[in-house]
């Protein structure tokens, strides 16, 4: 990532070579699902497990039981891993990290790339396809309607994935997922979980994730409850069952299931016990999840991807990194090791759809700020450009477009010339405007952090948001400084 004059030196460089190809700033996160609020199959989705755990009651009527995070009956979890033929290399260990009061999966011994982690039989596995053979097609279809006149039909698999967990949750010790029950997080950091006054911060800077949530929830309690008033087998769901308990199911889901798609190509929703211990980190990842699927084997495993020596986490990635707003709603957690942030860019109707998709600015792994310096990808400079074009000249515009789709390096540095002060000064613009939106001062009293917890992790991402972003500005204030220098001489 540069500015736009140091751009122009370098293609200009690019242009006297004998091969013309095409500038990369850095590289980009991988690709994935363009909707942001769905799920890229094969994605782990995790979660960094909350201070306020729950020993799961086989009686419905009881309340919860809250007990501390290191209270957690972990043992049993292990216990009943092993029992059931979970494989644990040498050295893993889930052991509860101290410093941020949670749980994960540390290494404690020299591994090599490509060894197995952990290895999870299939038949432990929750999935969203086990339910649908105990309900009636009636029922089925009932469900995939409420959703669809919810508009959230396309969560179909995770409805039924946590149809399932509360089905398990209601057999009590007699389940066999019993012991792993017991051993989940009862609180989570969540959009759901936020009381009214953390609700208004959040709200400010995730305003789309918290909406899209609580229709997500809204349509899976209206469903369920609705459900449980026709199908006698999940009458517990309407007979005085605590609304905590569907809201906890439902984190559970969102925060612990990936995505699989079956040999009949049907898209599952999955929660892999064990393998919902790993923490995400978005630049230490060094395990993968695996899925085998021959004849003999339909184990899960999650490898190792690198090296690792002693006294190393173990991390996923969840994906989907360039929106830190994603894991504070969703998961509950400041991703303080994003690598990008979406630049959060956006174009009106009145722009062609296919152009702005061609030249990637819907591409939101294009469209990012770097996180460590604040530099700006070259998609966003092409963005901002093409936006003025657009106004203010439509041939020009067009010309752009032209000369991205057939390369042409030249025509895009003189366009960028001709209009390098507007762009620069619309980019500045568009940053502090991010700044006031996204990542205004937040400061908090300690009685307020009393009484509202989850306070301290609201101000610590708006205190990552507000770094990065003044990173970024004084990226463009630079390039600006630069620009009036390069005029003056």
């Amino acid at each position: 990532m540069v500015n736009p004059s140091s751009m122009f030196q370098f293609v200009t460089f690019l242009l006297s070579s004998s091969t013309i190809t095409r500038a990369a700033f850095f590289t980009p996160c991988p690709a994935f699902n363009r909707n942001i609020f769905k799920w890229h199959h094969g994605s782990i989705r995790s979660t960094s497990l909350s201070s306020s755990s729950v020993y799961i009651d086989s009686d419905l009527n009881k309340k919860f039981k809250n007990v501390t995070a290191t209270n957690r009956n972990m043992n049993s979890l292990t216990e009943w891993a092993f029992s059931r033929g979970v494989y644990f290399a040498p050295g893993v260990k889930v052991e509860m990290h101290k410093k941020y009061d949670e749980w994960g999966v540390i290494l404690d011994q020299h591994q090599i790339a490509g060894t197995t982690m952990v290895k999870i039989p299939s038949n432990i596995v929750l999935s969203s396809s086990s339910i649908k053979f105990k309900l009636t097609q009636e029922a089925i279809d009932f469900s995939i309607n409420s959703l669809l006149n919810h508009r959230m039909n396309e969560y179909t698999p995770e409805f039924f994935l946590m149809i399932s967990i509360l089905c398990e949750y209601k057999n009590g010790i007699s389940s066999p997922w019993y012991p792993w029950l017991r051993a989940l997080p009862k609180e989570f950091n969540n959009g759901l979980y936020l009381d009214d006054l953390e609700r208004s911060y959040v709200k400010q800077v995730a305003f789309e994730f918290l909406e899209h949530q609580e229709k997500q929830w809204k349509s899976f309690y209206t469903t369920a409850k609705s459900l449980g008033g026709q199908v006698r087998g999940l009458s517990f769901l309407t007979d005085g069952t605590d609304d905590r308990l569907l809201r906890w199911a439902f984190s559970i889901v969102f925060t612990r299931s990936w995505r699989t798609q079956d040999e009949e190509l049907s898209i599952n929703a999955n929660i892999v016990p064990l393998g919902d211990m790993f923490n995400h980190d978005s630049r230490r990842n060094n395990v993968r999840v695996h899925q085998n699927r021959t004849a003999d084997d339909t184990s899960v495993r999650i490898v190792l991807q690198k090296d690792a020596g002693t006294d190393t986490g173990l991390y996923l990635s969840y994906g989907i990194t360039q929106y830190p707003a994603r894991f504070l709603v969703i998961f509950g957690f400041c991703d303080e090791s994003c690598p990008e942030v979406y630049a959060n860019i956006t174009f009106d109707d009145g722009h062609d759809q296919k152009e702005i998709d061609d030249m990637g600015f819907t591409d939101s792994t294009k469209m990012v700020f770097r996180a460590s310096d604040g530099a700006i990808r070259q998609t966003v400079w092409n963005a901002v450009l093409y936006k003025i074009l657009r106004i203010q000249d439509p041939d020009g515009a067009r010309k752009f477009y032209v000369a991205h789709q057939t390369n042409d390096l030249r025509t895009m540095v003189e366009l960028h010339s001709k209009w390098e002060t507007e762009v620069m000064l619309q980019l500045q613009n568009h940053v502090r405007e991010m700044l006031k939106k996204h990542a205004p001062p937040l400061r908090f009293d300690s009685p307020e952090t009393i009484y509202h917890p989850r306070l301290e992790l609201i101000g610590r991402y708006y205190t990552l948001m507000n770094d990065i972003l003044e990173k970024v500005k004084k990226q463009v204030d630079l390039a600006i400084t630069d620009a009036h220098r390069k005029n003056d001489r």
